[in-house]
Formats: structure tokens, sequence, C-alpha cells
């Protein structure tokens, strides 16, 4: 019986198929498929066809798709963004700016 499974890889997850048909040293062998599930259920259905069980398989590929991160607010992001700045740029001008748009934004973190 063959399965899906989503691997992270880099931090981001990938759709694998593992074939019940295929085994190496008692190991089942798994395709690589996508990175999204348009993807992976198009190269499924190149590796299988239509049938029975790639319908079962597309159903399971939506179905155990980890979640996304949660959304951070846009505050936390320009906050995030305004720390990159200030690391980056070294003049004392572009640093001032950069604390007192910080602290308008009520950064709490020790700068």
């Amino acid at each position: 019986m063959s399965y899906i499974v989503w691997k992270p890889i880099a931090e981001r997850p990938r759709a694998y198929v593992f074939l019940g048909c295929e085994k190496q040293k008692n190991e089942k062998r798994s395709i690589y498929l996508g990175a999204t599930p348009e993807r992976a259920a198009a190269r499924l259905r190149k590796l299988i066809g239509i049938n029975d069980e790639y319908f079962h398989l597309v159903t399971e590929l939506y179905r155990g798709r980890p979640g996304r991160k949660p959304q951070k607010s846009d505050q936390e992001k320009v906050i995030r963004s305004l720390l990159r700045l200030k690391a980056r740029y070294k003049d004392e001008y572009v640093q001032s700016i950069l604390e007192k748009a910080l602290s308008d934004l009520g950064n709490n973190v020790a700068l």
C-alpha cells in the first residue's frame, strides 16, 4: 500500500510518496513529489495514473500537509525590519533615525 509523507527539508515541507511495491534492503523507497500539493498531485498523476489509488493518495496529500506558521502582526514585522536595518547601517544619523522609529513603535528591547 502506498502512502504520502511530508518531510521537512530546509525548514519547508516536501511531499514524498512511499510505494509499497518497491523495496530496497527491507526499506520502502520514497519518491519526491513536490513542495506544493498541486505539484505533488501532478507528479503523482504521472507516476501512477488516474485510478482509485491516485484519488486516495491525493486526499491523503491534502489532509496530511503540515500547517503553516501563524502570521506575525505588522508591527512585529516592522520592528524586525528596523532592527535589521540598524544592524546593517552604522552611520550615526541613520542609527538615530532608526532608534527613534523603534522607540515610537514601543519597542522594549534593549538596543
